[in-house]
Formats: structure tokens, C-alpha cells, sequence
């Protein structure tokens, strides 16, 4: 589980805390991703086909799993995609130079900067709206067999109930790995519905984020379906 340490109105004490521990997801919950402000300057007819991952998690676990979610979502169009940790372990003393040296060596013809600038955990109140199932009574001297009342209320009830909802604010950057300039840019929100506020997955939040971005490039042409060609 990934363990948050909360302060206030469950909010997180520090952005470090929230990323120390990754693990198995809770089942059931909702996931969901939205991207806004995006900027595109990717040139036409370029589709990028290699593209190195990276994320700002400095532990090590998390950074694996923020990495390898947005990894497998790039690799099911048929694209090639690394994670960074491949390259630069934990410890890696390589510098910045160095780095955009091994990028371009390998072959990559993009890189992926991911980076994770806020994250919180609010408590909210939820209408949910559900129809009751049937009542049977007892089989009588009239029914043979367990039997509906006709005029029995089953009408749809309304009830309230206090869920939470964790957030995560990503920052996203491609660049083209021939002059490392960026190509493209945007800010995103993901949400999980939650029941217990000291448990999130991590690994559902990042497979949400994979996927609506590589959808994203989909529709503007970053990138294309080569599993459809």
C-alpha cells in the first residue's frame, strides 16, 4: 500500500512521504485522469517511436512503478518505451551531459519527463442512488414457492456516504531527444476514490495517467497505433 501521512484537512505533510512506500492497489476503487494546458509544438507528419521514461520519485520502488505503469501504457500501441531506471539506477552519479549522451546513444527519439507536483487526500460526501432488491416472504397456503408482494414499496433510495478522494497533480513534458527541446506539455489531475485515506495505489493513479496520455498524443498525432497498422 502507499502510506500517506496527513496533516490539517487530510492533507499530505510532505510530497516525499506520500511516495515512500508503493504497493498492491485497493480493489474497486475509481480511477480517473484529466489533462489541461497542453502545448504542442511537435512538428507535422513526426511521430515518435522510441521514447525514453523518467520521473522526479527519488524512492526507488515508487519511481519503478510510476515509471513501468507509463512504460507498459506507451508499449500496447506498439511503440518502444524504457524506463530510465534501466539506465540510471539508484546512486547513478551520471550528469546531465552524460545522461542526454546515453539517450541519444541508445536511439531514443524522445524523452518523457514525468513529474509529480502535489498530491492531497479530501474526505467528501457522495449521493449514491440504488434500488433495493426484492423482498420474498415465505411460501403461504396461496404460494407455493417464495413470492414478491405486488404492492410492496421497491422504489429507488437515495443514500450519503463519506468516501475519499486522493489527487495528484503531474507535470508532463516530451521532448525530441535531437536537440532535447520540448515538443509537447500539459498539466494533469488524477483522481482515486478511496475508503480507508492511509492506502492508495499508486500503480492504479500511474495507469490512469499512462493511459489518457498516450490517448492524448493519439488524437493530436504524436504518436501513432502501430498495433492497428
Amino acid at each position: 500500500m502507499l502510506s500517506l501521512n496527513l496533516i490539517g484537512e487530510h492533507r499530505m505533510k510532505s510530497l516525499v512521504i506520500i511516495l515512500l512506500l508503493a504497493g498492491a492497489g485497493l480493489e474497486g476503487c475509481a480511477t480517473t485522469t484529466h489533462f489541461k494546458a497542453i502545448q504542442s509544438q511537435v512538428a507535422p507528419g513526426k511521430h515518435y517511436q522510441n521514447i525514453f521514461v523518467h520521473s522526479n520519485v527519488k524512492a526507488m520502488d515508487s519511481r519503478q512503478t510510476v515509471e513501468d505503469q507509463v512504460v507498459q501504457q506507451i508499449e500496447a500501441l506498439g511503440i518502444a518505451a524504457k524506463p530510465s531506471y534501466e539506465y540510471f539506477p539508484a546512486g547513478s552519479t551520471a550528469t546531465l551531459v552524460h545522461k542526454k549522451q546515453v539517450v541519444q546513444a541508445v536511439g531514443f527519439d524522445a524523452a518523457l519527463f514525468i513529474k509529480i507536483t502535489n498530491s492531497k487526500v479530501t474526505q467528501e460526501a457522495v449521493t449514491t442512488t440504488i434500488k433495493p432488491p426484492p423482498r420474498y416472504n415465505p411460501p403461504d397456503q396461496y404460494h407455493p414457492y417464495p413470492w414478491i408482494d405486488p404492492n410492496e414499496n421497491n422504489d429507488f433510495v437515495e443514500s450519503v456516504v463519506e468516501v475519499y478522494i486522493a489527487h495528484f497533480r503531474i507535470d508532463t513534458k516530451l521532448v525530441d531527444t535531437q536537440n532535447f527541446t520540448p515538443v509537447w506539455q500539459a498539466t494533469s489531475s488524477s483522481q482515486e476514490m478511496i475508503d480507508d485515506p492511509s492506502n492508495i495505489s499508486l500503480e492504479d493513479i500511474m495507469k490512469s495517467y499512462g493511459g489518457t496520455l498516450v490517448n492524448e498524443w493519439k488524437n493530436e498525432g504524436v504518436v501513432l497505433d502501430m498495433t492497428k497498422k
